[in-house]
């Protein structure tokens, strides 16, 4: 199967984290594709009232502001809120393309997950 080449575009795999990158500069908002969360949030301020006291403490406004953007343009997936057992195995924060985060999958086992990423992908 022939994946997306995302033309340098990221693939993310923790909200916190991923929007602490991008306020502190490390990424563009603009060259993340998606985020793949292990998380079961409902909503965006949900999201942001559980990261407020902790990772984003020192920057709340702004990570709110982008983690809304990012909800919003429909760029956070959470795969757990489908199936529980969808969790990633993952070793990086960023990915540099889609097959990259698949192939990680597939090297730990991770069949099922790795699956629903590519459905992702082909969307």
């Amino acid at each position: 199967m022939l994946y997306k080449n995302y033309r340098g575009k990221v693939v993310g795999t923790s909200i916190a984290f991923c929007v602490r990158d991008i306020i502190s500069g490390r990424r563009k908002i603009e060259d993340v594709e998606v985020i793949i969360a292990g998380t079961k949030f409902e909503t965006v301020d949900e999201v942001i009232a559980t990261y407020k006291e902790t990772y984003w403490k020192k920057y709340f406004e702004k990570a709110a502001n982008v983690c809304r953007t990012l909800w919003n343009e429909g760029k956070i997936i959470q795969p757990c809120l489908e199936n529980p057992k969808a969790l990633l195995f993952v070793k990086d924060v960023w990915y540099e393309n889609m097959q990259e985060l698949i192939d990680s999958q597939l090297r730990v086992g991770h069949e099922e997950i790795a699956k629903y990423l590519e459905e992702i992908d082909n969307l």
